[in-house]
């Protein structure tokens, strides 16, 4: 059945008897009203004053009973299944009407925490083709008091059934199958709120199929998890689906396959239940199991994650030396940089492996990144729990980017640019050397202001600044040390600010003094030094790309190696996108460097409408040939050397 479906309302509420007729007929006529626009507030669907009041006193008609019009209403429905055959899914499901706007309303109470409203339970007639017929069953609650979590586990238990919120799962299921004509076989549905062991002992007693998602994992006759049951069935068939958008969990709509398994296990009653000699000892039910063949296979790869993860650092190293990289000249010479950081990857509210609190105040992972070239490629990367710091592991990463570097680079100056985290003796020892050179910002630890002041003022240099405002710059002797070792090549440069006022021209009660110092073995002047490290923070415009733009952000699996797989597939893929949209912004024999932020690229040459046909044994994308971006694909294609 195609299109909206429409009723006829006189005859939808036929079977209504409110003691008045006069009342009858102005609710049919009242839901034809609102029924054109159901979106629309009374008012605006009333088209005047005059209709608005009268719909008003109708709903404040004490004859006008909800449990009636209910009753209409599941008459109707029942007709339309007959009509409809076949088997009739009935769905199950709560929701919650959020009134906290209206503190005045009587009869509404807590649907959450401290939220005013109410809470619906409905039961909604679905045929098999998905088409609603309409509501079978319907219940309203609200508490009392908000929801505090200070209620006992044991006076849960204590409670009977009937005294509990998640009785209306199962009074739901003796409403709705009630008084169903013969022929007419309804399915309950239910998501994993309704897996109760006396929702399926009722379902049982009752005769009523039904299919309910699985939330807790029972223990079967012979002592063993359902679940664990289910995974060592044998796989009984594959299904290609459509994963729909999951906005709760930033996930986009997605294609996927699910490995089919199911099997028919005798499922023990709960101990907590022993007590309630009314229902069964066990229960005979059949399960489904479907699995996500993607993660399936991932948590397999997860079992010799290090060596996966090193194949894809060779393959992110084959993608990046087919790039031209740009780098730095400083006083006539090459560099090549090299920019190491960390960044907070927000998971919060997940249980996920690894996930803790990171140095940004939300729970999530903490990986750390090292992008080469002035365009940021990703060279290497690795996953790390939220609360690690950002100097553990450091110097073993590094070592590790200095081996891939020799792949991609032979010969040449390196420059390794980091921040005050990784001001260490041995960090520091690991970026200098031959052909290394880095300017890493020193952690000032406790090192007093003044002293800073004076020593600026006699060994740096006073740079232009505002009224009010100082700024020396300059260099100094020091040397990392550690245990009479230190870095003869490696020396501070320092930028010293005395405020006395701030930019309106007020002053201060006691000037501000800033100081902000560097180690670097490059043999250029300090204003230089500062210059190329505060180039350091477009590394945070790629940390930007990789988790926005890609949407990496939310890694998917609660298994802290699959998602370390998934963070080094997310590296080929953000350094595949990144030579895309560098080669379709270069031009011939320019030595310029330009950069084309990924989620362009992924709009402009990813996202582009084309078509996919089969000709001639062969695989041919047309795309419109006065699509603006024709020409860059033509290029793209010819300068990658596709097939």
């Amino acid at each position: 059945m195609a299109g909206r479906q429409t009723f006829d309302m006189e005859e939808e509420f036929a079977g209504l008897d409110c003691n008045s007729s006069r009342l009858e007929k102005r609710f049919v006529r009242t839901m034809e009203t609102l029924s054109r626009q159901p979106d629309k507030s009374i008012w605006f669907c009333s088209g005047n004053r005059a209709e608005a009041k009268a719909i008003y006193r109708m709903l404040g008609n004490e004859n006008l009973d909800r449990d009636e019009i209910l009753r209409a209403h599941r008459e109707a429905t029942i007709k339309r299944m007959v009509q409809s055959g076949g088997t009739i899914l009935a769905v199950q499901d709560t929701t919650s009407l959020n009134y906290s706007t209206h503190e005045k309303t009587e009869g509404i109470g807590y649907i959450g925490d401290k939220s005013l409203g109410v809470n619906i339970h409905s039961c909604l007639a679905v045929s098999a083709e998905g088409l609603p017929l309409g509501i079978l069953a319907q219940t309203s609650y609200s508490r009392m008091q908000p929801k505090d979590g200070s209620r006992s586990h044991d006076g849960k238990k204590a409670r009977a059934l009937e005294e509990k919120e998640s009785y209306r799962w199962v009074k739901t299921l003796k409403t709705s199958t009630a008084g169903l004509p013969e022929g007419v076989k309804a399915i309950t549905v239910c998501d994993r709120e309704g897996d109760m062991y006396e929702l399926l002992d009722a379902a049982e007693a009752g005769g009523q199929p039904f299919l309910i998602r699985l939330a807790q994992n029972r223990m079967t006759a012979d002592s063993r998890k359902v679940l664990d049951a289910i995974r060592n069935e044998r796989c009984m068939g594959k299904a290609e689906i459509t994963i729909p958008r999951d906005s709760r969990r930033n996930l986009k709509e997605r294609e996927g396959g699910l490995q089919i398994r199911y099997g028919r296990y005798e499922i023990k009653r709960p101990k907590m239940l022993y007590r309630n000699k009314a229902l069964k000892d066990s229960l005979g039910m059949s399960v489904v199991y479907a699995k996500e063949t993607v993660r399936l296979y991932l948590q397999r790869m997860a079992e010799d994650a290090d060596g996966i993860i090193e194949q894809l650092r060779k393959s992110s190293a084959k993608i990046i030396c087919q790039a031209p990289l740009h780098g730095l000249w400083i006083q006539g010479r090459h560099y090549l940089p090299m920019d190491v950081d960390t960044t907070a990857m927000d998971n919060s509210k997940t249980k996920k492996e690894g996930v803790s609190r990171t140095y940004q105040g939300f729970d999530g992972f903490h990986p750390i990144m090292a992008y080469v070239g002035k365009e940021g490629y990703l060279l290497d990367c690795e996953l790390r729990p939220g609360s690690q710091h950002c100097q553990k592991g450091t110097v073993e990463f590094i070592e590790g980017v200095k081996e891939r570097l020799g792949g991609i680079q032979s010969g040449g100056r390196l420059l390794f640019r980091m921040d005050s985290g990784n001001d260490s003796f041995d960090t520091l020892k690991a970026v200098t050397g031959r052909g290394r050179y880095c300017i890493v910002k020193r952690n000032k630890r406790r090192e007093n202001d003044e002293k800073w002041l004076k020593r600026a003022k006699r060994h740096g240099e006073l740079v232009e600044s505002r009224k009010g405002k100082k700024v020396w710059i300059g260099t100094v002797r020091m040397h990392p040390q550690r245990k009479g070792e230190a870095l003869k090549d490696v020396i501070c440069v320092f930028e010293v600010v005395e405020r006395k006022t701030d930019s309106q021209g007020n002053r201060y009660l006691f000037p501000e003094i800033e100081v902000n110092s560097w180690w670097t073995n490059l043999s250029c002047g300090a204003e230089k030094v500062i210059e190329l490290y505060h180039g350091h923070a477009t590394s945070e415009q790629f940390h930007s790309e990789l988790k926005s733009d890609m949407g990496i952000e939310r890694l998917p699996s609660g298994k802290f190696m699959v998602n370390k797989i998934v963070l080094a597939v997310a590296m080929n893929a953000y350094n595949a996108l990144k030579m895309l949209g560098q080669k379709s912004i270069e031009k011939e024999n320019s030595k310029k460097a330009k950069r084309k932020r990924l989620g362009k690229v992924i709009r402009d040459l990813i996202c582009v409408a084309g078509k996919l046909v089969k000709h001639g044994r062969e695989l041919i994308f047309k795309i419109n040939e006065k699509d603006p971006m024709l020409p860059v694909f033509l290029r793209l294609n010819a300068l990658l050397a596709c097939p």
